[in-house]
């Protein structure tokens, strides 16, 4: 019943107490900086910031859906990638890989399901399909070749954000923000009075 923002701190003392480490042994911090909600991706870049800030490490912003393609871990194949947003709406990426290149084909983006399954159907070769939303997708799509990762391995997870974490991109703490894909209330807000 807590919020995001009450157990983030409390959960990251207790993982380096249990690793036996202290902040200042972290030599690079990644995080999940979008998709998906506004509220959860402030309070997770915002807690990564303030450790770059307060040790002075640099920081990685990592796409959700780079972190799901990584995680899923299939070889010489496609990865669709897809989570849930609103209504019949899902953000979405597409991936090829070949042995450990990894090539995003499709770039991040918001669409209606049932155009990201005319793109799953296009597809000739393996198509893996996961994240949070790919069950839905599999239902609507009638290509042979497609299947679903396993569940346990359709979530969001910090090894996956670790291991899409692209070292040649690191970034200030100061540099670090939120990838939205659409306009935050407060933005949508603020245009309706000017």
């Amino acid at each position: 019943r807590l919020t995001h923002s009450q157990i983030i701190m409390p959960m990251v003392e207790e993982i380096l107490k249990c690793a036996e480490k202290i902040i200042d042994d972290v030599d690079l911090f990644a995080v999940a900086n979008g998709p998906g909600s506004y509220t959860g991706l402030r309070i997770g870049v915002s807690a990564v910031k303030a450790f770059g800030f307060a040790t002075k490490k640099q920081c990685i912003g990592v796409s959700v859906l780079n972190g799901l393609c990584h995680a899923a871990n299939p070889r010489n194949c496609e990865v669709l990638c897809v989570v849930k947003a609103r209504g019949n709406l899902a953000y979405t990426a597409a991936y090829s890989i070949n042995n450990d290149e990894i090539v995003q084909i499709m770039n991040d983006k918001i669409a209606d399901i049932n155009e990201i399954a005319e793109f799953a159907n296009q597809r000739q070769g393996t198509l893996a399909i996961t994240g949070d939303c790919a069950e839905d997708l599999f239902a609507l799509i009638n290509n042979k070749n497609a299947y679903l990762v396993p569940s346990h391995l359709r979530i969001s997870s910090a090894m996956g954000i670790c291991l899409a974490a692209d070292i040649n991109n690191v970034q200030t703490a100061q540099e670090l923000e939120a990838a939205y894909f659409e306009v935050t209330k407060a933005e949508k807000d603020l245009n309706s009075k000017n």
